[in-house]
């Protein structure tokens, strides 16, 4: 994902919003070392992605909407569709605006 948001903030310049659909592991706080291998954190995969494109790009105004779902953490293919409509209402919704 930060690879991505970050190539677009500096080809595009800001970008209003990142919505993240994210799986019950992306969410889920865990303990790592930064890459200085100095650094201990215990947060979620999700919440180091926000911290890392606020670093890199201050005061940008990024909206950053989370859209957890363990939909697709099932097997379930019904619920995995439902979430995706969920998403499209949403950003559909946001277009309207």
């Amino acid at each position: 994902m930060e690879p991505v948001s970050r190539m677009l903030i500096e080809e595009k310049g800001n970008i209003d919003e990142v919505l993240a659909i994210c799986t019950t592991k992306a969410i889920e706080k865990t303990e790592f070392s930064e890459e200085d291998g100095e650094s201990n954190l215990v947060m979620s995969a999700y919440d180091y992605y926000v911290k890392r494109i606020n670093g890199a790009f201050p005061n940008n105004g990024i909206k950053f909407t989370q859209c957890p779902s363990n939909a697709f953490d099932e097997k379930n293919e019904i619920e995995k569709e439902n979430a995706i409509v969920e998403v499209a209402r949403y950003i559909l919704n946001k277009k309207m605006i």
